[in-house]
């Protein structure tokens, strides 16, 4: 079973609900969790930086100016490196699914099993120089 403790993980999510039961299962997992739920948080996280993120998990729909792809992109710019990004998405549409997988996002199909999620950042959790 992969340690996740400590990793940093920003979540992107509009649904209070599904953000608080995420945001609890990564607790658990020990990772460190800061929540966002629109673009424009994103924005205000970008500019107050408070901790570089190792792992981005977005929803694909967000409310405000960008979707989670663009989120994820705007968060490894600022940063000026390759975070891995997550989308969660419930799309069905093609194009919009290999539009993500284009961007070099890992796709993530609702509804969520913990399983899948924790198997995903452990894989990431590898490469970002921690074991």
């Amino acid at each position: 079973f992969h340690d996740l403790s400590d990793l940093n993980i920003l979540l992107i999510e509009d649904d209070k609900d599904v953000a608080k039961a995420t945001s609890l299962l990564l607790n658990s997992w020990n990772c460190n969790v800061i929540v966002l739920q629109s673009s424009l948080e994103v924005l205000t996280f970008l500019e107050l930086q408070p901790w570089v993120p190792d792992i981005v998990i977005a929803d694909y729909r967000l409310p405000g100016d960008f979707d989670g792809v663009e989120a994820i992109q705007r968060i490894q710019l600022n940063f000026q490196m390759a975070v891995p990004g997550v989308v969660i998405t419930g799309e069905s549409d093609v194009s919009a699914i290999s539009e993500i997988q284009k961007m070099g996002c890992m796709i993530l199909r609702k509804p969520v099993r913990p399983a899948k999620l924790r198997r995903l950042i452990a894989y990431y959790g590898k490469h970002v120089g921690r074991s």
